[in-house]
């Protein structure tokens, strides 16, 4: 059986999500990525899911990110990767999508005044996958580790990477991610790595 095809919840046309849902699904679309998967909607969403909607993955923004420069901005992001998980295990869905960083800094772009970082960077990340992981596992979901482009991640951006990250991690709660966006700006050849991903021990979504 094929994965289920879904759009995040904000874009189809609707006021609510039932009628956002339906849109989607007269678009051919199998059901929502969810933008907060937190058990605090679940008056919402049961409902939707008891009537056979699909929520397959969340895709939050959190206040914070893995890879984050500040100690407590990367804490809440595993804290809040932590209820969003348990919030898509609840529904019934696959995992919650998190890059190591989004939009915190870029030497590809104006003013390029790079923030304080540490050579920890890589450990710090490494324990975070690790922590989030182990939390997936244990509530029968993944972390789908999405690297970006150059533009909008300044530590991930290539599978790669990615893939020797989520290897290092050493959780099967950990998997990566292969967005084609990113994909088209940062891999030499896109249709090769898709026939052929890049060598990982942790298992590929």
């Amino acid at each position: 059986m094929p994965p289920p095809l879904a759009i995040q919840e904000h874009l189809p046309a609707g006021e609510t999500l039932a009628e956002r849902l339906a849109a989607a699904r007269a678009a051919g679309f199998d059901g929502l990525e969810l933008l907060d998967a937190d058990r605090s909607r679940a008056p919402e969403l049961e409902p939707l899911r008891r009537d056979g909607a699909r929520f397959p993955t969340a895709c939050p923004a959190l206040g914070g990110w893995l890879g984050d420069f500040d100690s407590a901005r990367r804490q809440r992001a595993v804290d809040g990767l932590r209820r969003q998980l348990d919030g898509v295990a609840a529904l019934g869905g696959h995992g919650v999508v998190s890059p190591a960083a989004w939009g915190m800094f870029t030497r590809r772009l104006p003013p390029f005044d790079e923030p304080p970082r540490t050579p920890e960077d890589r450990e710090v990340l490494l324990e975070g996958l690790a922590e989030v992981g182990a939390h997936a596992a244990a509530a029968g979901v993944v972390l789908l580790f999405e690297p970006l482009n150059r533009y909008e991640d300044h530590m991930v951006n290539t599978l790669a990477q990615g893939a020797e990250l989520t290897a290092a991690a050493g959780s099967p709660g950990v998997r990566l991610l292969a967005d084609t966006y990113h994909m088209n700006i940062e891999e030499d050849e896109l249709c090769g790595l898709c026939a052929r991903p890049p060598a990982c021990s942790a298992p590929s979504t």
